[in-house]
């Protein structure tokens, strides 16, 4: 009996089926392999084309912005010199300054209010400290009622004593170093505006709005501040805030030391309250002997006219009763 040789399976032959197989595996593989390698240099390179686009853009961009701002500040600056020039040249024709015709007045005026609404905030204080230095607004010569000034930060390298600028538009200003002593701000808008290491004294602020305005490190003396809007002011950092007119002033949530309002430093010198409102809301008494009605006498002369008109009546009526009873024949008796 013939018996058969055991062949262990890891002996087994493979047939070619088995190869078949396997190579269509491995084929298979590197097939995906291929698609992922395709797939990420595909995204390595549609990555780098978007970077570099962005970049591309954004540094074009920058280059454009770089170039408007170097365009924008040469006008300015163009805009500047021109008209400094202009006003030499006018001056210059000028014997008295303190004598100026007014038709020279009046061009400087349109002048210097149409480059006020072109320049920026550092060129516009170029032109208020070039103006002053020319002795045009250090009286009431040179009407800039309605300038633009908002935003201008006004450091001052000398005083500008007797400062002439009435109604203008100064909204967020900023006063460092300003000895302002007997400066006129009459009706200026001032809103929100910084007074710093700075003098008021003997200044006039009539009616001007000076709401959430600061005083620091501030001399705040003898200052008008008749009529004007103290909403909200901040004076708590001021050095000296004594013998201020704020008759008729509004000072509602204003905010000032016990000191202050009773105008305590190293003296005393008290400021006049005269109809204001106060911080709390509350309003200043009227002064009882204060006569509110402007001529004295108006009630007598008022009383004396109307006697008068009550006699004519009382005479056209007499006349005319006195005129019907004659008519008919009866006798009028007044008692």
């Amino acid at each position: 009996m013939l018996m058969r040789r055991w062949t262990p399976p890891s002996q087994v032959p493979t047939t070619s089926m088995d190869h078949n197989i396997t190579s269509q595996s491995q084929r298979t593989f590197l097939r995906w392999c291929k698609v992922i390698i395709s797939g990420l240099i595909f995204a390595v390179l549609l990555s780098f084309c978007i970077v570099y686009t962005l970049q591309k853009e954004t540094f074009f961009n920058e280059d454009y912005r770089h170039k408007q701002e170097d365009q924008h500040n040469q006008q300015q600056q163009l805009s500047f010199d021109t008209y400094i020039q202009d006003i030499s040249k006018i001056l210059l024709q000028i014997l008295d300054i303190n004598h100026i015709d007014e038709k020279f007045l009046l061009h400087i005026r349109t002048k210097t209010l149409i480059i006020l609404r072109q320049l920026d905030t550092k060129r516009k204080k170029d032109v208020i400290l070039f103006l002053y230095e020319r002795n045009l607004i250090q009286n009431n010569q040179l009407n800039l009622r309605g300038a633009d000034l908002n935003n201008v930060e006004l450091i001052c390298p000398r005083d500008l004593n007797h400062l002439h600028l009435p109604e203008i538009l100064w909204a967020n200003g900023i006063f460092i170093n300003c000895r302002l002593t007997y400066a006129i701000l009459d009706h200026a808008y001032l809103i929100n505006a910084r007074f710093i290491n700075s003098t008021l004294q003997n200044a006039s602020l009539i009616e001007a709005n000076l709401d959430k305005s600061h005083f620091i490190q501030t001399i705040v003396m003898n200052t008008n501040f008749n009529g004007a809007s103290l909403i909200q002011a901040n004076f708590l950092q001021a050095d000296f805030v004594q013998a201020n007119n704020f008759t008729n002033a509004d000072l509602y949530q204003a905010k000032l030391t016990n000191d202050q309002w009773e105008g305590k430093a190293i003296s005393i010198l008290k400021h006049d309250f005269h109809h204001a409102r106060f911080p709390n809301g509350s309003f200043g008494l009227l002064n009882s002997e204060e006569n509110l009605v402007l001529n004295g006498d108006a009630e007598i002369e008022v009383d004396n006219i109307y006697l008068n008109i009550y006699s004519n009546i009382i005479l056209f009526s007499c006349n005319s009763v006195g005129l019907i009873n004659k008519q008919y024949g009866q006798q009028l008796v007044i008692i």
